[in-house]
């Protein structure tokens, strides 16, 4: 199996104490934090670490004031160095 020292990495969505909206992009329902998580990935250099690509989630995307959620990212600081593309 694959693994990585370093611990474990966890992107969210938002707080625990908020919801994590769904809405429409171009007419088609899905979640906020999934729709700008898989717009940034698409504009990732291919050495871009778990940190940089959650830097431009937030506070890029988010929050708004239509969507009141902040994302947050849970790990280490090894971890949140690892490659997302390795």
């Amino acid at each position: 199996g694959m693994a990585r020292t370093g611990g474990d990495l966890l992107m969210a969505g938002c707080l625990d104490t908020q919801f994590s909206w769904d809405t429409r992009f171009n007419g088609r329902p899905n979640g906020a934090f999934t729709f700008y998580a898989l717009k940034t990935l698409a504009a990732l250099g291919p050495d871009a670490t778990y940190a940089e690509w959650f830097r431009r989630i937030t506070p890029a995307y988010l929050p708004t004031n239509q969507l009141p959620q902040n994302p947050q990212l849970f790990g280490s600081a090894s971890a949140r160095k690892w490659k997302v593309f390795a």
